[in-house]
């Protein structure tokens, strides 16, 4: 389903020409801003403190019910409510809070202002009635402690000089503007003299980096803060319609809704020129970060980046790296890519990885699983089996078509196509006769291991995660062998190229059953151990 906005599509309308020429020092205003902050305080009374998109720490949200219970029926409150009913679904939710807060952060503050339309002069209103910056004022200390993390990033990193540098342009003022307590979706929006990054404190997204069942690694918690304000203030240097490629250069845009069309209902893929621009924003923030913060994980980033679309993103860093201006870049992209070596640039910048064969899976509406019944103790083909069913379930429940087989059952049409196949050699005769194709291979002595091969693929790069940390493997470095120990790797089918197989396994069938919730993990593979996991990337030709 599409994403749609409800309401105020004309606020988002804003100047072609933002750039001027500016000799004085830009200005980087960090707040949490006063119409953000009003819109959230009337959003939470609306809601009574409890709702999906309420961010903000349970004692302010408790401080917020308290103070402003006596304006719980203010007109401001009951038009709220009517415009996000409880049953409006979250994309549209989150699609119509975006819109108001783009128009919202750009306003003087409202409480100061008449002559209002709507329900601008409805949250006017409200805020004169309930003396609203009395509240807002008692709070700015929690606000200051909030915003100092993202007050330290602008002493720290210079990237808006550089992005001036690059453009030669300036605009006369950079403006962080926040919400502390409702989730607004991180996004800037410029006018012919300001730059803006508005969203919410980042806290919620950076929760959001840690992935369920896998740990915490706080360096790619601390890189990604950084990255959110690099990449936002990008947009306001770093536009394909300026450049003029958007239109030039659609056919990549094409490409990618081909193979990944679940990327086709994110507001970033919206049109070739909302995919162009974050190719370019994303190779500006990664190499800046790869010069000044941590290289390895921007490295690590490009990769990601690639695996969900944007395959410009590496050779673009690399041409950053090379210190072109933002003007060389339509004759960069020409260099790269052309309409003839679309396919052929597309397979060497995309790694072949779980979320691609999803992705494909979901074009064809269809999937068979492979459970093995070689094991000894039947008790563990029939463990693997109900592994294979409660996949099978999920799938169908957004729609596939799935047919669970086992082993024995599958013919030489089947296995042309797109196939998850479930246990390791011990369990399943599939994945045994696959060991030549593997990356990480079974090994047994006294017990099974797991072992890495890539002799049957294309540049590949490992990065093993422990500790909280990040560091880059070498490709011979050995697996760490402790329990619970499971991998779940994607590879073009061997029998059909232009589907996938995704082979989920573990140690033993436990393992097995804990390594499904990464089947469409966009990664060529990952392997879990108890206080590690690794990613590794590859590329294979189709």
């Amino acid at each position: 389903m599409k994403r749609a906005s409800l309401i105020l599509c004309f606020l988002l309308l804003i100047s072609q020409t933002p750039l001027i020429k500016a000799e004085e020092q830009p200005q980087v205003v960090v707040e949490v801003n006063p119409n953000l902050e009003l819109f959230a305080v009337v959003y939470i009374l609306a809601f009574n403190g409890s709702d999906d998109f309420i961010t903000a720490p349970q004692d302010y949200v408790r401080n917020v019910l308290t103070y402003f219970a006596p304006y719980k029926g203010h007109v401001a409150v009951k038009s709220m409510q009517q415009m996000f009913p409880k049953d409006l679904p979250n994309y549209i939710k989150d699609e119509n809070i975006w819109n108001w807060a783009s128009s919202l952060a750009v306003r003087d503050y409202l409480g100061d202002q008449g002559n209002l339309p709507d329900f601008y002069a409805e949250l006017s209103d409200f805020a004169r009635e309930s003396n609203f910056m009395e509240f807002y004022n008692a709070h700015r200390e929690e606000y200051e402690r909030a915003l100092t993390p993202i007050e330290d990033i602008f002493k720290e990193l210079n990237f808006i000089e550089e992005l001036e540098n690059r453009s030669g342009e300036k605009y006369a003022e950079y403006r962080v503007e926040l919400s502390y307590s409702l989730l607004i979706h991180l996004h800037s929006r410029q006018t012919v003299t300001k730059a803006y990054m508005i969203g919410s404190i980042p806290r919620i997204y950076l929760e959001n980096l840690r992935y369920t069942g896998l740990p915490n690694v706080q360096a790619i918690i601390n890189y990604t803060f950084r990255a959110f304000f690099i990449h936002e203030f990008a947009h306001a240097f770093l536009d394909s319609d300026r450049l003029g490629i958007s239109s030039e250069y659609r056919f990549i845009y094409q490409k990618i809704l081909e193979e990944l069309p679940l990327m086709a209902y994110e507001r970033d893929f919206s049109t070739s020129g909302a995919y162009l621009n974050e190719n370019l924003v994303e190779a500006f923030t990664h190499y800046y970060l790869g010069e000044h913060y941590n290289d390895i994980i921007a490295e690590y980033s490009i990769l990601k980046d690639a695996t969900i679309g944007y395959i410009l993103v590496g050779d673009l860093a690399k041409a950053f790296q090379e210190n072109i201006s933002f003007e060389q870049i339509p004759e960069v992209v020409g260099k790269l890519v052309t309409k003839d070596n679309l396919s052929r640039y597309f397979n060497s910048k995309m790694p072949v990885n779980g979320f691609w064969a999803t992705n494909k899976i979901y074009k064809d509406k269809k999937v068979i699983i492979v459970y093995g019944t070689q094991n000894p103790d039947e008790r563990g083909n029939e463990y693997d089996k109900e592994s294979a069913l409660m996949l099978a379930d999920w799938l169908r429940s957004v729609g596939i078509s799935v047919e669970v087989k086992s082993d024995k059952e599958l013919t030489n049409e089947d296995l042309k196509s797109n196939l998850i196949v479930i246990g390791g050699p011990a369990a399943n005769e599939l994945t045994k006769n696959l060991t030549k194709e593997l990356v990480v291979r079974f090994s047994f002595n006294d017990e099974w291991r797991l072992v890495k091969n890539f002799t049957a693929v294309e540049n590949p790069i490992s990065f093993i995660f422990s500790n909280g940390s990040i560091r880059m493997a070498k490709l011979n470095t050995p697996i760490s062998q402790e329990y619970p120990l499971g991998v779940v790797q994607t590879l073009r089918n061997p029998w059909n190229k232009e589907k996938f197989m995704i082979v989920i396994a573990g140690v033993d069938r436990y393992c097995t059953r804990k390594m499904l919730r990464y089947f469409n993990y966009n990664s060529s593979y990952l392997i879990k151990g108890r206080t590690f996991f690794e990613e590794g990337f590859y590329f294979q030709a189709g």
